[in-house]
C-alpha cells in the first residue's frame, strides 16, 4: 500500500458561504503527490483520497470516470472532486532590498473549487490529520496509508 503525506485545510467559498475540507499531498516533487485525488460532500467533515491508477493518469479517463471509481469505492454518490484552481503570489515591489524582500515576502494564496457552487474557495484553517480528526473529521484512505509529513 502506498503511504501518502499531508496536512488538512478547511475552504470556505467566498460565493456560496460554504464550509468544507480537503486534504493536500506533501511531497518534495510534484511526482509524488500529482496522482493525489481528493473528493468530499456538501454539510460533512468527511474526505476520500485515493491516487489515480495507472491507466487513470495515461489513459485520458477524464474526471467522470476517476469519480466512478471514487463513488464506487467508497460506497458514497455525493462526492465532488476538489480542484486546486490557481495560487496567486503576493505582489512585492521591484528593487526592494534582501532585508525587506524578506519582510514583504508571504507565501503563496491558494483558492479552490467549491463543491456546492461555481466559486472560488479559499484556505481559512491549515491543521494536521489528528487535528482534522480529533474535532471529528473523516478521513476515508481508499488504496493508500495517510501520514503527518515529516
Amino acid at each position: 500500500m502506498r503511504s501518502v503525506e499531508g496536512t488538512v485545510l478547511q475552504l470556505r467559498c467566498s460565493k456560496c458561504h460554504s464550509s468544507f475540507p480537503t486534504f493536500v499531498p506533501v511531497g518534495d516533487t510534484d511526482y509524488v503527490t500529482a496522482d493525489v485525488v481528493v473528493a468530499s460532500s456538501a454539510g460533512k467533515k468527511d474526505l476520500f483520497v485515493t491516487c489515480l491508477s495507472h491507466e487513470e493518469i495515461h489513459g485520458q479517463v477524464g474526471e467522470k470516470v476517476v469519480l466512478h471509481r471514487f463513488s464506487r469505492d467508497s460506497h458514497r454518490d455525493n462526492l465532488v472532486l476538489l480542484r486546486l484552481l490557481r495560487a496567486e503570489n503576493p505582489q512585492i515591489p521591484s528593487g526592494l532590498s534582501f532585508q525587506n524582500f524578506r519582510r514583504a515576502y508571504g507565501p503563496p494564496k491558494f483558492f479552490y473549487s467549491c463543491i456546492k457552487c461555481s466559486g472560488e474557495s479559499e484556505v481559512v484553517d491549515n491543521m494536521s490529520i489528528s487535528a482534522f480528526r480529533g474535532n471529528g473529521g473523516i478521513i476515508n484512505a481508499i488504496g493508500v496509508e495517510l501520514r503527518e509529513p515529516t
